[in-house]
């Protein structure tokens, strides 16, 4: 899937997390889980060279392309575990858990994309981004931060 997509899905997992379990927190606490939340959404994508992150570092991305392949270990439940972990041993919880959703939702996507491109079809790839792009401003719409 591009970047976008990966972008506008974890934004929206973001904004609902917020809403549910983090609304009574400081502004710059929100921030950050959201940044956070969105950079996981395309951090599992560090393990190709060709991603808009694996070109910003490719050295890196080169690396865990040749060691794990794309779709390997950064692509993985036991990935966003520990990242979550990291945040957590830092007292940093919430931020972990921003993450971790955005890994999640970039996983989930991913899954989607493979049954589209078993289909062929492109089309779907615009259909998703057009309901995730009207999703996202119906949920600031009508939901809010009220």
């Amino acid at each position: 899937m591009n970047y976008r997509i990966h972008i506008l899905s974890a934004s929206l997992v973001a904004l609902f997390l917020i809403k549910l379990f983090f609304l009574d927190e400081p502004i710059l606490i929100l921030t950050i889980f959201y940044i956070l939340a969105i950079f996981g959404g395309i951090l599992p994508d560090i393990d190709i060279g060709k991603s808009k992150l694996g070109k910003k570092i490719r050295p890196l991305s080169n690396i865990l392309q040749i060691i794990f392949g794309h779709r390997g270990a950064v692509h993985s439940i036991l990935f966003a575990f520990l990242a979550y972990l990291l945040f957590l041993s830092i007292g940093f919880e919430a931020f972990g858990i921003g993450l971790t959703a955005g890994i999640l939702v970039h996983m989930g996507v991913d899954v989607l994309e493979t049954k589209t491109k078993v289909l062929k079809l492109r089309i779907i790839s615009i259909i998703t981004e057009i309901i995730l792009v009207s999703l996202h401003g119906l949920f600031l719409i009508f939901i809010g931060f009220n």
